[in-house]
């Protein structure tokens, strides 16, 4: 599917040499995913390549829903500052008053969950965690499993990622609300927004237009999906590129949190704010997250002096996605760019692979 459109305040956007680029891409087969990219609240880009589900040859476009990540993060922060404005919990609330059984609870705060300074473990470490990921684990088996968590470090003295903060972050939403996480999400974000295609679901074929995600090596192969009730409100989120503009582009609006919590929001320590990151470009900075989960990756990111927000979701990714977002930023902002140049990989079987024995 192919829509690129000039808008009005994309003065110098060549869309026909971004369309290029993405076509270079699916010729060397090497990503299969959308774009979008905003001008204030009008799309001036969309793209789609590759599939969205290969065993059915079904094709990705305006449609497909993908795995989105720890894109959530930036969600799960929203609705925790939207309880604060609401009066039902603070950010620098302890833990203990919600987990008292987490190790230096007493010394964690929100604030610390959200920045990634809590020193708590983070789960998708541990070494069987591939072996467990595709399984249900219900919320007491998840707080089991964190009650024997040895801290890695002192609260507050260091940023470390973990997506356990932001699981633990969820479960306190859904205690101070006493709902669902998807409830929540609902209630607070994607109702409001009207985000229709944003949302958990237990199994992606139930979903017609969602995407399955793949790694490749001679051939795309299919990925197992890792069960939401593992990550939930820390990376289970499914979305579009669309919704991803639209959400973003509301945050940055004033449409999601009042003022005071959006600059608290966009605070850095460390080099994190509360589930958000600067993101910079040369002389640009932007405001956004990365995902990844399975075989997807996505990114969004708002570049707020120039009000735009780019969004791109992948379900297959055989090349660095970095380099595929400096491509993108570089050929939309006009920089000097060259196509990279996508080698064949070589490919040995086991006859050829026992000439070269050996530690390397």
């Amino acid at each position: 599917m192919i829509l690129p459109i000039m808008g009005v305040g994309a003065q110098n956007f060549d869309s026909d040499r971004m369309l290029e680029f993405f076509q270079h891409v699916d010729s060397a087969d090497r990503a299969m995913g959308s774009i979008s990219i905003w001008k204030s609240d009008e799309e001036v880009f969309f793209h789609s390549i590759g599939y969205a589900r290969i065993e059915e040859q079904k094709k990705a476009n305006e449609e497909t829903i993908y795995r989105v990540g720890s894109l959530n993060k930036t969600f799960t922060t929203a609705i925790i500052l939207l309880l604060e404005e609401k009066g039902l919990l603070k950010t620098s609330d302890a833990l203990h008053k919600y987990f008292p059984e987490i190790a230096n609870s007493k010394e964690i705060t929100l604030d610390h969950l959200l920045l990634h300074r809590s020193g708590i473990y983070n789960l998708t470490n541990a070494e069987d965690y591939f072996s467990w990921m595709t399984e249900k684990k219900s919320r007491e088996e998840l707080l089991e499993m964190f009650y024997g968590f040895e801290p890695v470090f002192k609260p507050g003295s260091r940023t470390e990622y973990s997506n356990t903060n932001y699981v633990l972050l969820s479960f306190i939403a859904e205690d101070v609300t006493g709902k669902t996480y998807e409830q929540v999400l609902e209630e607070y974000i994607t109702g409001p927004l009207g985000l229709d295609n944003t949302f958990i679901t237990n199994d992606l074929s139930a979903v017609d237009n969602h995407a399955f995600s793949y790694s490749k090596l001679q051939k795309w192969n299919l990925e197992p999906e890792t069960h939401p009730s593992i990550p939930l409100g820390a990376g289970a989120l499914s979305s579009n590129v669309r919704d991803l503009n639209r959400f973003m582009h509301a945050l940055f609006n004033g449409k999601v949190l009042q003022q005071e919590s959006l600059e608290k929001m966009v605070t850095v320590t460390g080099s994190y704010g509360l589930g958000i990151a600067p993101i910079p470009f040369y002389d640009r900075i932007s405001w956004g997250h990365t995902g990844g989960i399975d075989g997807f990756f996505a990114v969004f990111s708002h570049f707020p002096e120039d009000d735009m927000t780019l969004s791109v979701t992948f379900n297959g990714l055989a090349t660095s996605g970095n380099d595929l977002l400096i491509g993108i930023l570089s050929l939309y902002f006009g920089r000097d760019y060259e196509f990279p140049e996508f080698k064949e990989a070589l490919f040995l079987d086991m006859e050829e692979l026992n000439q070269y024995p050996g530690l390397y």
